[in-house]
Protein backbone atom coordinates (compact mmCIF):
# COMPACT_ATOMS: atom_id res chain seq x y z
CA UNK A 1 0.00 0.00 0.00
CA UNK A 2 1.09 3.63 -0.43
CA UNK A 3 2.20 6.43 1.76
CA UNK A 4 0.12 9.66 1.68
CA UNK A 5 1.87 12.49 2.69
CA UNK A 6 0.52 15.97 4.12
CA UNK A 7 2.57 18.84 3.85
CA UNK A 8 0.27 21.98 4.57
CA UNK A 9 -3.20 22.37 5.13
CA UNK A 10 -4.83 26.00 4.98
CA UNK A 11 -7.85 27.56 4.94
CA UNK A 12 -8.68 30.32 2.00
CA UNK A 13 -11.15 32.45 1.75
CA UNK A 14 -15.51 30.59 1.09
CA UNK A 15 -15.58 26.82 1.20
CA UNK A 16 -12.30 25.96 -0.56
CA UNK A 17 -9.56 23.59 1.11
CA UNK A 18 -5.60 24.26 0.33
CA UNK A 19 -3.89 20.87 0.66
CA UNK A 20 -0.15 19.97 -0.60
CA UNK A 21 0.34 16.36 -0.09
CA UNK A 22 2.81 14.31 -1.27
CA UNK A 23 1.50 10.66 -2.76
CA UNK A 24 3.79 7.63 -3.55
CA UNK A 25 4.01 4.05 -3.72
CA UNK A 26 3.82 1.38 -5.98
CA UNK A 27 0.62 1.38 -6.94
CA UNK A 28 0.37 5.07 -7.83
CA UNK A 29 -3.01 7.09 -7.28
CA UNK A 30 -6.01 6.41 -9.09
CA UNK A 31 -9.33 9.14 -9.14
CA UNK A 32 -12.56 7.88 -10.10
CA UNK A 33 -14.63 10.86 -10.48
CA UNK A 34 -13.50 14.12 -11.91
CA UNK A 35 -10.10 15.41 -10.75
CA UNK A 36 -9.58 19.44 -11.42
CA UNK A 37 -5.77 21.26 -11.27
CA UNK A 38 -6.42 25.13 -10.70
CA UNK A 39 -2.64 25.41 -10.95
CA UNK A 40 0.71 23.73 -12.92
CA UNK A 41 0.64 19.57 -13.19
CA UNK A 42 4.01 18.58 -13.34
CA UNK A 43 4.67 14.42 -14.12
CA UNK A 44 8.38 13.54 -14.75
CA UNK A 45 6.50 9.81 -15.78
CA UNK A 46 4.43 9.15 -18.50
CA UNK A 47 0.97 10.88 -19.49
CA UNK A 48 -1.75 8.06 -20.15
CA UNK A 49 -5.09 9.29 -21.53
CA UNK A 50 -7.88 7.62 -23.70
CA UNK A 51 -8.83 10.94 -24.82
CA UNK A 52 -7.08 13.67 -24.24
CA UNK A 53 -8.83 17.83 -24.91
CA UNK A 54 -5.95 20.19 -24.92
CA UNK A 55 -6.71 24.09 -25.07
CA UNK A 56 -3.36 24.96 -25.68
CA UNK A 57 0.01 22.98 -25.48
CA UNK A 58 3.11 25.59 -25.20
CA UNK A 59 6.41 24.77 -23.45
CA UNK A 60 8.70 27.50 -22.38
CA UNK A 61 11.87 25.57 -22.56
CA UNK A 62 12.61 24.01 -26.15
CA UNK A 63 14.15 20.42 -25.18
CA UNK A 64 13.80 18.58 -29.02
CA UNK A 65 13.43 19.87 -32.59
CA UNK A 66 11.54 17.19 -33.55
CA UNK A 67 8.03 16.53 -33.22
CA UNK A 68 7.63 12.68 -33.69
CA UNK A 69 3.85 11.14 -34.66
CA UNK A 70 3.62 7.63 -34.90
CA UNK A 71 0.32 7.99 -36.42
CA UNK A 72 0.37 7.48 -40.36
CA UNK A 73 -2.72 10.01 -40.57
CA UNK A 74 -2.89 13.47 -39.44
CA UNK A 75 -6.39 15.37 -40.51
CA UNK A 76 -6.21 18.70 -39.95
CA UNK A 77 -10.19 20.53 -39.26
CA UNK A 78 -11.35 16.62 -38.33
CA UNK A 79 -14.99 16.50 -39.64
CA UNK A 80 -15.16 20.20 -41.19
CA UNK A 81 -16.95 20.62 -44.88
CA UNK A 82 -14.74 21.93 -47.80
CA UNK A 83 -15.88 25.65 -46.79
CA UNK A 84 -15.17 25.45 -43.50
CA UNK A 85 -11.92 24.18 -43.94
CA UNK A 86 -10.71 26.75 -45.72
CA UNK A 87 -7.00 28.42 -44.72
CA UNK A 88 -6.44 25.27 -43.07
CA UNK A 89 -3.27 24.12 -43.59
CA UNK A 90 0.52 24.16 -41.92
CA UNK A 91 2.39 27.19 -41.01
CA UNK A 92 6.31 27.92 -41.27
CA UNK A 93 7.11 30.81 -38.70
CA UNK A 94 5.36 33.86 -37.56
CA UNK A 95 1.98 34.19 -35.85
CA UNK A 96 -1.44 32.99 -36.91
CA UNK A 97 -2.61 35.29 -39.92
CA UNK A 98 0.84 37.55 -40.01
CA UNK A 99 4.46 37.41 -40.39
CA UNK A 100 4.89 33.40 -41.75
CA UNK A 101 7.73 32.40 -43.41
CA UNK A 102 5.72 30.20 -45.65
CA UNK A 103 2.75 28.66 -45.15
CA UNK A 104 0.32 25.59 -46.94
CA UNK A 105 -3.02 26.32 -46.90
CA UNK A 106 -6.32 25.01 -48.18
CA UNK A 107 -7.82 27.10 -50.51
CA UNK A 108 -11.90 26.04 -51.02
CA UNK A 109 -12.59 28.72 -53.90
CA UNK A 110 -10.26 27.22 -56.00
CA UNK A 111 -10.35 24.07 -54.91
CA UNK A 112 -6.48 23.23 -54.33
CA UNK A 113 -3.71 23.17 -52.00
CA UNK A 114 -1.65 26.67 -52.02
CA UNK A 115 1.44 27.42 -51.24
CA UNK A 116 3.28 30.94 -50.93
CA UNK A 117 6.61 29.80 -51.85
CA UNK A 118 8.58 27.75 -54.57
CA UNK A 119 8.69 23.93 -54.39
CA UNK A 120 11.97 22.45 -54.77
CA UNK A 121 11.72 18.94 -56.08
CA UNK A 122 14.65 16.96 -55.58
CA UNK A 123 13.25 13.29 -57.39
CA UNK A 124 10.71 13.33 -60.27
CA UNK A 125 7.35 15.29 -60.52
CA UNK A 126 5.04 13.39 -62.08
CA UNK A 127 0.90 13.85 -62.75
CA UNK A 128 -1.75 13.68 -65.35
CA UNK A 129 -2.94 16.98 -64.81
CA UNK A 130 -2.22 20.66 -66.34
CA UNK A 131 1.01 22.51 -64.84
CA UNK A 132 -0.14 26.04 -64.89
CA UNK A 133 0.50 29.51 -63.04
CA UNK A 134 2.12 32.63 -63.40
CA UNK A 135 5.51 31.29 -61.88
CA UNK A 136 7.97 28.91 -63.45
CA UNK A 137 8.99 25.50 -63.57
CA UNK A 138 12.61 25.00 -63.03
CA UNK A 139 15.00 22.76 -62.28
CA UNK A 140 17.54 20.57 -63.42
CA UNK A 141 15.70 18.78 -66.01
CA UNK A 142 12.16 17.88 -67.38
CA UNK A 143 11.48 14.66 -68.27
CA UNK A 144 8.25 12.81 -69.85
CA UNK A 145 7.68 9.61 -70.45
CA UNK A 146 11.10 8.39 -69.70
CA UNK A 147 12.70 11.06 -72.21
CA UNK A 148 14.08 14.02 -71.54
CA UNK A 149 12.63 17.17 -73.01
CA UNK A 150 14.35 20.06 -71.13
CA UNK A 151 17.90 19.77 -69.61
CA UNK A 152 19.65 22.15 -67.19
CA UNK A 153 21.49 23.82 -69.97
CA UNK A 154 18.18 24.59 -71.44
CA UNK A 155 15.57 27.16 -70.78
CA UNK A 156 10.94 27.67 -70.81
CA UNK A 157 10.64 30.68 -70.02
CA UNK A 158 9.02 34.24 -71.03
CA UNK A 159 5.70 36.15 -71.00
CA UNK A 160 4.05 33.40 -74.03
CA UNK A 161 2.64 29.94 -73.17
CA UNK A 162 2.52 26.98 -74.62
CA UNK A 163 -0.57 24.76 -74.36
CA UNK A 164 -0.39 21.21 -75.95
CA UNK A 165 -2.15 18.09 -75.00
CA UNK A 166 1.37 16.12 -75.53
CA UNK A 167 4.96 16.36 -76.53
CA UNK A 168 6.29 12.76 -77.60
CA UNK A 169 8.74 11.25 -78.96
CA UNK A 170 11.75 8.96 -78.86
CA UNK A 171 14.11 12.57 -78.78
CA UNK A 172 12.34 15.67 -78.02
CA UNK A 173 14.65 18.86 -77.33
CA UNK A 174 13.20 22.10 -76.66
CA UNK A 175 15.49 24.73 -77.07
CA UNK A 176 13.91 27.95 -75.71
CA UNK A 177 10.09 29.12 -75.22
CA UNK A 178 9.95 32.80 -74.63
CA UNK A 179 8.37 36.05 -75.52
CA UNK A 180 9.91 35.85 -78.81
CA UNK A 181 11.18 32.51 -80.29
CA UNK A 182 9.96 29.02 -80.03
CA UNK A 183 12.73 27.08 -80.67
CA UNK A 184 13.71 23.45 -80.87
CA UNK A 185 16.43 21.25 -81.59
CA UNK A 186 14.72 18.04 -82.85
CA UNK A 187 11.14 18.06 -83.30
CA UNK A 188 7.47 18.95 -81.43
CA UNK A 189 4.65 16.53 -82.35
CA UNK A 190 1.30 18.63 -80.62
CA UNK A 191 -2.20 17.33 -80.58
CA UNK A 192 -3.24 20.02 -78.26
CA UNK A 193 -2.23 23.74 -79.58
CA UNK A 194 1.22 25.68 -79.73
CA UNK A 195 -0.71 29.04 -79.08
CA UNK A 196 1.62 32.22 -79.35
CA UNK A 197 1.96 35.84 -81.22
CA UNK A 198 5.70 35.30 -81.45
CA UNK A 199 8.22 33.10 -83.46
CA UNK A 200 8.41 29.27 -84.33
CA UNK A 201 11.46 28.08 -85.29
CA UNK A 202 14.23 25.82 -85.47
CA UNK A 203 16.14 23.57 -87.11
CA UNK A 204 14.07 20.53 -87.57
CA UNK A 205 10.07 20.25 -88.12
CA UNK A 206 7.18 21.14 -86.59
CA UNK A 207 4.69 18.38 -87.06
CA UNK A 208 1.29 18.04 -86.25
CA UNK A 209 -2.07 16.29 -87.76
CA UNK A 210 -3.26 20.20 -87.91
CA UNK A 211 -1.80 23.41 -88.15
CA UNK A 212 -4.45 26.04 -87.48
CA UNK A 213 -3.93 29.97 -87.47
CA UNK A 214 -6.25 32.78 -87.04
CA UNK A 215 -8.85 30.47 -86.98
CA UNK A 216 -7.96 28.83 -90.43
CA UNK A 217 -6.33 25.34 -91.11
CA UNK A 218 -3.43 26.00 -92.98
CA UNK A 219 -1.59 22.38 -92.60
CA UNK A 220 -4.01 19.03 -92.82
CA UNK A 221 -2.08 16.84 -94.25
CA UNK A 222 0.83 15.30 -93.45
CA UNK A 223 4.23 17.03 -94.79
CA UNK A 224 1.81 19.82 -96.73
CA UNK A 225 1.33 23.36 -96.02
CA UNK A 226 -1.27 25.00 -97.44
CA UNK A 227 -0.83 28.62 -97.20
CA UNK A 228 -4.61 29.71 -98.14
CA UNK A 229 -3.90 32.40 -95.56
CA UNK A 230 -1.23 34.79 -94.32
CA UNK A 231 1.06 33.20 -91.80
CA UNK A 232 2.07 35.62 -89.76
CA UNK A 233 2.87 37.37 -85.95
CA UNK A 234 4.78 38.97 -84.84
CA UNK A 235 8.12 37.71 -85.70
CA UNK A 236 8.03 35.04 -88.49
CA UNK A 237 8.14 31.57 -89.75
CA UNK A 238 11.94 30.54 -90.21
CA UNK A 239 14.92 28.41 -89.36
CA UNK A 240 18.01 27.03 -90.90
CA UNK A 241 16.36 24.78 -93.16
CA UNK A 242 13.01 23.30 -94.18
CA UNK A 243 12.92 20.28 -94.07
CA UNK A 244 16.09 17.76 -94.11
CA UNK A 245 18.99 17.39 -96.76
CA UNK A 246 18.63 13.95 -97.35
CA UNK A 247 14.62 13.79 -97.49
CA UNK A 248 11.73 15.21 -99.25
CA UNK A 249 9.65 17.68 -97.14
CA UNK A 250 6.68 17.65 -98.80
CA UNK A 251 4.43 20.09 -100.78
CA UNK A 252 3.98 23.89 -100.34
CA UNK A 253 0.25 25.12 -101.80
CA UNK A 254 -0.03 28.48 -102.55
CA UNK A 255 -3.66 29.69 -103.22
CA UNK A 256 -4.59 32.22 -106.41
CA UNK A 257 -3.06 35.56 -105.21
CA UNK A 258 -0.73 34.08 -102.58
CA UNK A 259 2.84 34.35 -102.83
CA UNK A 260 6.38 33.88 -101.60
CA UNK A 261 8.56 37.08 -100.64
CA UNK A 262 12.14 37.35 -101.28
CA UNK A 263 13.94 39.52 -99.49
CA UNK A 264 15.13 41.34 -96.18
CA UNK A 265 12.45 43.35 -94.74
CA UNK A 266 8.60 42.76 -95.14
CA UNK A 267 5.81 45.14 -96.23
CA UNK A 268 1.79 45.26 -97.88
CA UNK A 269 1.74 43.58 -101.14
CA UNK A 270 0.07 41.06 -103.64
CA UNK A 271 1.31 39.34 -106.52
CA UNK A 272 -1.36 40.44 -108.64
CA UNK A 273 -0.85 44.02 -107.64
CA UNK A 274 3.21 43.80 -108.57
CA UNK A 275 3.72 46.92 -106.01
CA UNK A 276 6.07 45.30 -103.43
CA UNK A 277 9.93 46.24 -103.89
CA UNK A 278 10.92 42.67 -103.27
CA UNK A 279 10.59 39.75 -105.52
CA UNK A 280 8.08 37.71 -105.45
CA UNK A 281 6.70 34.09 -106.77
CA UNK A 282 3.65 33.45 -106.58
CA UNK A 283 0.35 32.83 -108.46
CA UNK A 284 -1.17 36.02 -110.74
CA UNK A 285 -4.88 35.75 -111.45
CA UNK A 286 -3.54 38.55 -114.18
CA UNK A 287 -1.97 36.00 -115.76
CA UNK A 288 -3.76 32.71 -114.71
CA UNK A 289 -0.02 31.06 -114.53
CA UNK A 290 2.60 31.19 -111.57
CA UNK A 291 4.83 34.55 -111.87
CA UNK A 292 8.37 35.41 -110.49
CA UNK A 293 8.81 39.29 -110.42
CA UNK A 294 12.49 39.87 -110.06
CA UNK A 295 11.83 43.58 -109.11
CA UNK A 296 15.47 44.04 -110.44
CA UNK A 297 17.15 44.51 -113.46
CA UNK A 298 18.59 41.09 -113.46
CA UNK A 299 17.37 37.08 -112.64
CA UNK A 300 20.13 35.03 -111.97
CA UNK A 301 19.81 30.91 -112.68
CA UNK A 302 23.30 29.87 -110.88
CA UNK A 303 24.62 26.46 -110.40
CA UNK A 304 27.77 26.35 -108.28
CA UNK A 305 27.92 22.71 -107.98
CA UNK A 306 28.58 21.78 -111.20
CA UNK A 307 31.11 21.98 -114.14
CA UNK A 308 30.38 19.98 -117.48
CA UNK A 309 27.96 21.98 -119.46
CA UNK A 310 25.91 23.40 -116.14
CA UNK A 311 23.13 24.79 -115.34
CA UNK A 312 20.68 23.27 -117.63
CA UNK A 313 17.54 25.53 -118.41
CA UNK A 314 14.86 22.62 -119.33
CA UNK A 315 11.42 23.19 -120.30
CA UNK A 316 9.66 19.68 -120.70
CA UNK A 317 6.51 19.26 -121.90
CA UNK A 318 4.87 15.58 -120.40
CA UNK A 319 1.22 15.70 -121.96
CA UNK A 320 0.59 12.44 -124.85
CA UNK A 321 0.78 15.04 -127.28
CA UNK A 322 2.85 16.29 -130.44
CA UNK A 323 3.64 19.58 -128.79
CA UNK A 324 6.98 20.79 -126.52
CA UNK A 325 8.06 23.63 -124.46
CA UNK A 326 7.80 26.99 -125.60
CA UNK A 327 10.16 29.84 -123.95
CA UNK A 328 8.27 32.85 -124.75
CA UNK A 329 9.85 36.41 -124.53
CA UNK A 330 6.71 39.36 -123.67
CA UNK A 331 6.59 43.30 -123.88
CA UNK A 332 4.22 45.42 -122.67
CA UNK A 333 4.61 49.45 -121.88
CA UNK A 334 3.44 49.22 -118.22
CA UNK A 335 1.23 46.65 -116.76
CA UNK A 336 -2.39 47.88 -116.64
CA UNK A 337 -4.37 46.01 -114.43
CA UNK A 338 -4.30 43.30 -116.52
CA UNK A 339 -5.29 44.62 -119.91
CA UNK A 340 -2.35 44.32 -121.38
CA UNK A 341 -3.40 45.01 -124.98
CA UNK A 342 -3.92 48.66 -123.92
CA UNK A 343 0.08 49.38 -123.85
CA UNK A 344 1.53 47.55 -126.64
CA UNK A 345 4.92 47.37 -127.78
CA UNK A 346 6.26 50.41 -130.33
CA UNK A 347 8.07 50.65 -132.73
CA UNK A 348 11.89 49.84 -131.88
CA UNK A 349 11.07 48.59 -129.09
CA UNK A 350 12.54 45.45 -128.16
CA UNK A 351 11.09 42.26 -126.95
CA UNK A 352 14.20 40.33 -125.40
CA UNK A 353 17.35 38.19 -126.13
CA UNK A 354 19.82 35.54 -124.80
CA UNK A 355 23.21 37.34 -123.98
CA UNK A 356 26.73 35.14 -123.68
CA UNK A 357 28.59 36.47 -121.03
CA UNK A 358 31.54 35.90 -118.78
CA UNK A 359 30.98 38.50 -115.99
CA UNK A 360 29.87 41.29 -117.15
CA UNK A 361 31.56 40.75 -120.77
CA UNK A 362 28.94 39.85 -123.80
CA UNK A 363 30.66 37.65 -126.17
CA UNK A 364 27.34 37.59 -128.10
CA UNK A 365 23.59 37.91 -128.07
CA UNK A 366 20.22 36.77 -130.38
CA UNK A 367 17.83 40.08 -129.82
CA UNK A 368 14.59 40.49 -131.04
CA UNK A 369 12.47 44.09 -131.78
CA UNK A 370 8.97 45.42 -133.40
CA UNK A 371 10.12 47.23 -136.79
CA UNK A 372 6.38 47.67 -137.19
CA UNK A 373 3.72 47.58 -134.66
CA UNK A 374 0.57 48.45 -137.18
CA UNK A 375 -2.52 45.75 -136.47
CA UNK A 376 -2.45 43.13 -139.19
CA UNK A 377 1.26 44.50 -140.37
CA UNK A 378 2.93 43.77 -137.43
CA UNK A 379 7.01 43.33 -138.09
CA UNK A 380 9.77 41.80 -135.89
CA UNK A 381 13.68 42.21 -136.60
CA UNK A 382 15.81 39.29 -134.74
CA UNK A 383 19.62 39.94 -134.73
CA UNK A 384 22.31 37.00 -133.99
CA UNK A 385 25.65 39.15 -132.86
CA UNK A 386 29.06 37.73 -131.80
CA UNK A 387 31.80 39.50 -130.56
CA UNK A 388 35.29 40.20 -132.71
CA UNK A 389 38.29 42.38 -132.11
CA UNK A 390 36.62 43.58 -128.51
CA UNK A 391 33.02 44.63 -130.47
CA UNK A 392 29.96 42.94 -130.96
CA UNK A 393 28.94 42.99 -134.72
CA UNK A 394 25.82 41.84 -136.45
CA UNK A 395 26.32 38.34 -137.89
CA UNK A 396 22.88 37.90 -138.68
CA UNK A 397 19.65 39.86 -139.40
CA UNK A 398 16.12 38.69 -139.98
CA UNK A 399 13.01 41.16 -140.85
CA UNK A 400 10.22 38.63 -141.38
CA UNK A 401 11.47 38.70 -145.41
CA UNK A 402 14.43 39.58 -145.48
CA UNK A 403 17.39 38.40 -144.05
CA UNK A 404 21.14 40.21 -143.98
CA UNK A 405 24.45 38.15 -143.80
CA UNK A 406 26.70 40.54 -142.35
CA UNK A 407 26.49 44.13 -143.16
CA UNK A 408 26.42 44.21 -146.73
CA UNK A 409 24.90 40.93 -148.13
CA UNK A 410 20.92 40.41 -148.04
CA UNK A 411 18.21 38.30 -149.17
CA UNK A 412 14.93 39.31 -149.79
CA UNK A 413 12.51 36.15 -149.21
CA UNK A 414 8.94 35.99 -148.82
CA UNK A 415 5.49 34.36 -150.34
CA UNK A 416 3.17 36.32 -152.52
CA UNK A 417 -0.27 36.03 -153.53
CA UNK A 418 -1.37 36.94 -157.05
CA UNK A 419 -5.08 38.09 -156.98
CA UNK A 420 -4.85 39.76 -160.40
CA UNK A 421 -4.81 39.52 -164.27
CA UNK A 422 -4.65 41.60 -167.21
CA UNK A 423 -4.20 41.08 -171.13
CA UNK A 424 -2.03 44.02 -171.60
CA UNK A 425 1.62 42.91 -171.64
CA UNK A 426 3.47 44.25 -168.53
CA UNK A 427 0.83 45.59 -166.51
CA UNK A 428 1.27 45.68 -162.32
CA UNK A 429 -0.46 43.31 -160.78
CA UNK A 430 1.63 43.85 -157.18
CA UNK A 431 4.56 45.81 -155.76
CA UNK A 432 6.75 44.06 -153.05
CA UNK A 433 6.91 45.19 -149.62
CA UNK A 434 10.57 45.83 -149.67
CA UNK A 435 12.94 48.30 -151.61
CA UNK A 436 16.60 47.43 -153.07
CA UNK A 437 18.66 50.13 -152.30
CA UNK A 438 19.91 52.50 -154.56
CA UNK A 439 23.16 51.29 -156.30
CA UNK A 440 22.78 47.76 -155.03
CA UNK A 441 23.99 44.72 -157.32
CA UNK A 442 21.61 42.08 -157.89
CA UNK A 443 23.46 38.58 -157.80
CA UNK A 444 20.28 36.23 -158.25
CA UNK A 445 16.53 36.33 -158.53
CA UNK A 446 14.52 33.34 -158.25
CA UNK A 447 10.48 32.17 -157.99
CA UNK A 448 8.70 28.93 -156.45
CA UNK A 449 5.15 28.03 -157.45
CA UNK A 450 3.71 27.15 -154.47
CA UNK A 451 0.17 27.11 -155.31
CA UNK A 452 -1.70 27.21 -158.78
CA UNK A 453 -3.54 29.69 -160.04
CA UNK A 454 -6.94 28.99 -160.86
CA UNK A 455 -7.53 30.83 -164.07
CA UNK A 456 -6.91 28.83 -167.53
CA UNK A 457 -3.91 31.04 -168.66
CA UNK A 458 -1.58 32.85 -165.72
CA UNK A 459 1.75 33.99 -166.75
CA UNK A 460 4.14 36.91 -165.09
CA UNK A 461 7.48 38.34 -165.03
CA UNK A 462 9.43 40.60 -162.37
CA UNK A 463 10.72 43.57 -163.31
CA UNK A 464 12.20 46.80 -161.28
CA UNK A 465 11.22 50.51 -162.05
CA UNK A 466 12.27 53.39 -160.42
CA UNK A 467 8.85 54.68 -160.12
CA UNK A 468 6.72 53.54 -156.61
CA UNK A 469 2.98 53.11 -156.63
CA UNK A 470 2.25 52.15 -159.58
CA UNK A 471 -1.41 50.98 -159.68
CA UNK A 472 -2.65 47.62 -160.41
CA UNK A 473 -3.57 46.72 -164.02
CA UNK A 474 -1.85 50.08 -165.03
CA UNK A 475 1.61 49.54 -167.63
CA UNK A 476 4.93 50.07 -165.16
CA UNK A 477 7.26 52.78 -166.49
CA UNK A 478 10.97 52.74 -166.69
CA UNK A 479 11.18 49.10 -166.34
CA UNK A 480 13.98 46.58 -166.55
CA UNK A 481 12.76 43.05 -166.46
CA UNK A 482 15.03 40.57 -163.85
CA UNK A 483 12.70 37.25 -164.25
CA UNK A 484 10.87 35.76 -167.24
CA UNK A 485 11.32 35.42 -170.83
CA UNK A 486 12.99 38.79 -171.31
CA UNK A 487 15.97 37.97 -169.68
CA UNK A 488 18.34 35.49 -171.49
CA UNK A 489 19.45 33.48 -168.84
CA UNK A 490 16.25 32.58 -167.21
CA UNK A 491 16.48 28.92 -166.36
CA UNK A 492 13.21 26.73 -164.81
CA UNK A 493 13.16 23.32 -163.90
CA UNK A 494 11.71 22.38 -167.16
CA UNK A 495 14.22 24.02 -169.34
CA UNK A 496 17.65 26.46 -169.92
CA UNK A 497 15.60 28.43 -172.44
CA UNK A 498 14.45 31.28 -170.70
CA UNK A 499 10.48 31.67 -170.30
CA UNK A 500 7.94 33.43 -168.18
CA UNK A 501 6.84 32.24 -164.95
CA UNK A 502 3.67 30.13 -165.33
CA UNK A 503 1.75 29.46 -162.50
CA UNK A 504 -0.42 26.63 -164.22
CA UNK A 505 3.21 24.37 -164.27
CA UNK A 506 3.48 22.18 -161.35
CA UNK A 507 3.91 23.10 -157.46
CA UNK A 508 7.50 23.46 -156.82
CA UNK A 509 8.55 24.04 -160.32
CA UNK A 510 11.53 26.80 -160.10
CA UNK A 511 12.37 29.79 -162.45
CA UNK A 512 15.88 31.50 -161.58
CA UNK A 513 18.41 33.87 -162.72
CA UNK A 514 22.07 34.26 -161.55
CA UNK A 515 22.69 37.49 -164.37
CA UNK A 516 24.29 40.59 -162.08
CA UNK A 517 21.60 43.45 -162.23
CA UNK A 518 23.02 46.83 -161.55
CA UNK A 519 20.12 48.39 -159.33
CA UNK A 520 20.92 52.00 -159.66
CA UNK A 521 17.34 54.07 -159.11
CA UNK A 522 15.00 51.54 -160.10
CA UNK A 523 14.78 50.31 -156.10
CA UNK A 524 11.36 49.37 -156.67
CA UNK A 525 10.46 45.35 -157.57
CA UNK A 526 7.05 44.56 -159.17
CA UNK A 527 5.42 41.41 -160.50
CA UNK A 528 3.47 41.78 -163.87
CA UNK A 529 1.40 40.41 -166.28
CA UNK A 530 3.58 38.85 -169.11
CA UNK A 531 2.21 38.58 -172.81
CA UNK A 532 -1.84 39.18 -173.74
CA UNK A 533 -3.47 35.77 -173.05
CA UNK A 534 -4.24 36.15 -169.43
CA UNK A 535 -7.35 37.88 -169.58
CA UNK A 536 -9.32 40.13 -167.07
CA UNK A 537 -10.46 37.86 -165.18
CA UNK A 538 -9.02 37.84 -161.37
CA UNK A 539 -7.76 34.56 -159.92
CA UNK A 540 -8.82 33.81 -156.33
CA UNK A 541 -5.69 31.26 -156.04
CA UNK A 542 -1.70 31.48 -157.24
CA UNK A 543 1.04 31.93 -154.70
CA UNK A 544 4.89 32.55 -155.29
CA UNK A 545 8.05 32.54 -153.23
CA UNK A 546 10.10 35.08 -154.16
CA UNK A 547 13.97 34.98 -153.52
CA UNK A 548 16.45 37.82 -154.67
CA UNK A 549 19.98 37.53 -153.40
CA UNK A 550 21.77 41.54 -153.78
CA UNK A 551 24.98 43.22 -152.26
CA UNK A 552 24.17 46.65 -150.64
CA UNK A 553 22.35 48.61 -147.69
CA UNK A 554 19.53 46.59 -145.83
CA UNK A 555 16.39 46.53 -147.76
CA UNK A 556 13.81 49.62 -147.31
CA UNK A 557 9.87 48.74 -146.70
Amino acid sequence: MGTLYVNKISSSSGSDLEVEVTISGAAGMMISGDAQFSNNLSVSGTVTADTLDVREINNSTVTTTTLEVADKLVIVASGANAANTDGGGLQFGGTHGANAVSHIVWQNSNSRLSSSTAFQVGGAFTGTTTISGAGAVSGQKLTINGSDVITAAQVISGASHLTVNRISGSTRGMTTLGSAIFSHGTSVVASGSIASATTVSGTQALQSSKLTINGVDVATQAGALVAATTVSGAGAIHGQTLGTPTSEFGHVYLGSGKHLQLGDTQAAWGIDSLTTSLTTLGYSTDYAAPVIDSKAKSFYFISSGETTMKPELVIKNTTNDGKGGFLIFTKDRGYNSGIESQRPAEKGDYFGGIAFMSSSTSYGEIALSASSTVEDAESGNIVLMAKNSGSLRTDIECRGGMTSIGPGKHIISMNQNIRFADSTDNTVIVELPWMIPANSIITSIAAVLKTQSNISTHKVNIQLSATGGTATDTRIVSETEILGAGVTNTDSSDSTSASDIDLKQSVGEVWICRDTVLVGSKTKVYICNAGTGNGTTNPVAGTLAISIEYYGNAPLT
